[in-house]
């Protein structure tokens, strides 16, 4: 999906206009890091491989097509900032499991297309209560089990599977709805194993 400002900053980019970078960087930083996260799933190297894709970016925004997406351009160069990276953990520690092989057979607009999803699942969760802000995102993104979720957030572990968390699916839904995205297209882009079970769970108790 193509932002309404997108085409206006890259124009100005591509007329030497430095300071569109920053409106670029802007528009699609939350983005880089979803992918950041999506490709090497370490939260600890996040920071750098996302400030050192954007350091390059900027270095070679001469060389940017306009033909291109920008995001995918910026993921591009982030895939080799992961890539390098997980090279370097594993000389430091050879028998640490980083995603080396992972990282070299992804591909940077399907990366994109995923953040951009994944972006949207965030802005409905923060519309949400914190609250339930806070229940989301322990169990789907943190992993954590639901009777731990139960415990963290002092609900009984039946009301939140009956009741609490069948109602956050239907808002979420319905929030991804509005935005003309469906639910299991995003939480697939998510590819945890907490997004089979919450598809396979709320399905069982559809009509």
């Amino acid at each position: 999906m193509t932002d309404p400002s997108e085409a206006q900053l890259t124009n100005r980019l591509a007329r030497g206009d430095a300071r569109a970078f920053e409106g670029l960087y802007l528009l699609f930083n939350e983005r880089v890091r979803l992918a950041a996260w999506q490709m090497c799933r370490r939260a600890d190297w996040v920071d750098d491989v996302v400030n050192e894709a954007w350091r390059r970016a900027y270095e070679a925004r001469a060389e940017f097509d306009q033909g291109r997406p920008f995001l995918v351009w910026v993921v591009g160069i982030l895939r080799n900032c992961c890539r390098e990276h997980a090279r370097s953990r594993q000389r430091l520690s050879p028998n640490d499991n980083d995603p080396l092989h992972a990282i070299a057979d992804t591909d940077p607009a399907k990366l994109a297309a995923q953040a951009d999803l994944l972006a949207a699942l965030d802005a409905c969760i923060r519309a949400l209560p914190l609250p339930d802000q806070v229940i989301v995102r322990k169990r789907f993104f943190e992993g954590k089990p639901l009777r731990v979720v139960a415990q963290e957030v002092g609900i009984a572990e039946s009301t939140l599977r009956d009741g609490r968390l069948p109602d956050l699916y239907d808002r979420l839904r319905a929030c991804l709805a509005a935005r003309g995205l469906d639910i299991s297209s995003v939480f697939s882009a998510q590819a945890g194993s907490e997004t089979q079970w919450i598809l396979g769970e709320r399905a069982d108790r559809e009509p």
